[in-house]
């Protein structure tokens, strides 16, 4: 129940073998590796076809992902994983990926652009729409000599100021071709001496001209042209789309391929920052303490020509935490992670909090049968979905909580919230506190909670004190901490008393 011990490791190879050795310390992941000053060999051209690589599998597997069948609600809380064999994982890798790559991209493009067309298209529909009662061709309704032809959209709260600039101007004609409930279609005929006072109107009633010069035939006609197309370019979103289902198959090794790219760009980036001539490679970084002498196995199997030596941290070194801790306390490591590591130097906060984790979530949910519930979905959850090693200890944390709350609510007499008058006997006998039922118990719930949570405080304090006792700061213990704990000691006493 602390933090592991670890040791700064030089490992010198040859540069033949530096392959073998990172795919072996990969394998077994022992070495924590440490970016160094001087790059290596690897080019930034490898770096790049690497990423770029995975970033067109992201973008194909997101693809095949977005024309998949729906994974369900819980599926989809979690992210897609698979559990490959070594012979799956080469099959991924020798497939025809850069084909399959295009093959994707070009799909997508065109689905892109027939949806593209199909809104336009849509839209062009419903500015067409207030128009349809117009029987003359859009090319026979165009600027003629000193005649100019608008269409104007108008709101209806603008009908009176029309009504006024109709009043004030001579050379204006309006036409109502509709109207609906908010605005009124207007075709508008002016001469072109009045195309000042129009745009004034125009801008100062917040109207809108519509500009259908893209249009040769009749409202009607155009509409029914723009249905038409419609309908082919929605036919061919679905032979697009009949396109994208047939590589679903591909989905998997996708997924495996970019698992694999992603350790491969790793070994790159490691190989890139590690100091590297032609005839030696040089990794630096940190190794668990008992982790040691099975590193040494993995380069004596792996390679002859190698030279390693470790040394404990310097002062002024951060070295990667590990933390240690027993199965059962490893869910909690969760919520240590969550609020921050602790140094390197410091103790690890896990096996004290635990246990508090435990009583407040089990006070605040309090029920047996929730409880009970939530620890059994938690369980199953585990079992049936693949999850990653965090996923697992994640679960793992609920399953305690609800057995905390469970026993929570037994020593309050809660079962799915039912009323305590209606249980048996027997587990009436065991209830210590009803805040539900007895008036006096709620107000015994409250202090019972103050002093838990001031026990709480109390024992961070003094873990804090430990610490800085243990690393021989006993003025900064006992004058910073220290100071807090004999206020706090003498405030309960006095509100005791």
């Amino acid at each position: 129940m602390a933090i592991e011990k670890v040791k700064k490791v030089h490992i010198l190879i040859h540069a033949q073998e530096k392959g073998a050795v990172l795919e072996a310390l990969q394998q077994e992941g022992l070495v924590h590796v440490e970016k160094v000053a001087v790059e290596g060999e690897v080019s930034s051209e490898k770096l790049d076809e690497l990423r770029l690589k995975l970033a067109q599998a992201d973008f194909v597997f997101n693809f095949l992902s977005t024309h998949s069948p729906k994974r369900g609600f819980i599926g989809g809380l979690f992210r897609e994983k698979a559990v490959a064999r070594k012979e799956e994982v080469m099959g991924a890798r020798m497939m025809p990926f850069s084909e399959i790559y295009r093959k994707c991209e070009e799909i997508h493009d065109s689905l892109s652009q027939v949806r593209e067309e199909i809104k336009r298209l849509q839209e062009s529909l419903k500015e067409l729409e207030p128009w349809k009662e117009i029987r003359i061709p859009f090319k026979e309704l165009r600027n003629l000599g000193e005649t100019r032809l608008y269409f104007l959209k108008l709101s209806l709260s603008q009908e009176a100021s029309l009504k006024e600039y109709q009043e004030k101007e001579e050379l204006v004609s309006f036409k109502e071709i509709g109207r609906d409930n908010r605005f009124i279609y207007l075709l508008v005929t002016i001469h072109s001496s009045s195309e000042q006072g129009f745009s004034e109107f125009v801008t100062e009633s917040g109207a809108q001209v519509m500009d259908f010069s893209g249009f040769e035939k009749t409202p009607r006609e155009e509409m029914e042209r723009a249905r038409k197309k419609i309908e082919d370019l929605q036919e061919k979103e679905k032979q697009l789309l009949a396109e994208a289902q047939k590589l679903l198959y591909l989905k998997r090794d996708i997924l495996i391929l970019k698992a694999y790219l992603e350790v491969e760009l790793k070994k790159a980036e490691v190989e890139a920052a590690s100091f590297s001539t032609k005839q030696a490679f040089l990794i630096e970084g940190w190794v668990a303490e008992r982790e040691i002498p099975k590193l040494n196995q993995v380069l004596e199997k792996t390679t002859q020509f190698y030279d390693v030596s470790y040394r404990d941290p310097l002062p002024e070194e951060d070295p990667p935490i590990i933390l240690r801790n027993p199965r059962w306390l490893k869910p909690f490591e969760i919520l240590t992670e969550l609020y921050g590591l602790p140094h390197y130097r410091e103790i690890d906060p896990t096996p004290i909090m635990a246990p508090f984790f435990l009583l407040f979530f089990g006070m605040c949910l309090g029920d047996v049968g929730y409880g009970l519930f939530l620890a059994l979905v938690s369980f199953i959850l585990s079992r049936k979905l693949l999850l990653t090693r965090k996923g697992r200890e994640f679960m793992k944390l609920f399953i305690y909580g609800g057995f905390s709350s469970a026993a929570v609510g037994f020593l309050t007499g809660s079962y799915f919230a039912l009323p305590s008058n209606v249980l048996p006997d027997f587990l009436k006998s065991f209830v210590l506190l009803d805040p539900v039922n007895n008036p006096r118990d709620p107000v015994k719930l409250f202090v019972l909670t103050l002093i838990i949570g001031f026990f709480q405080l109390l024992t961070g304090l003094f873990v804090e004190i430990f610490d800085k006792f243990r690393q021989k700061r006993y003025l900064d213990g006992l004058l910073d901490e220290g100071s807090i704990v004999v206020f706090l000691l003498g405030a309960g006493g006095l509100i005791v008393i």
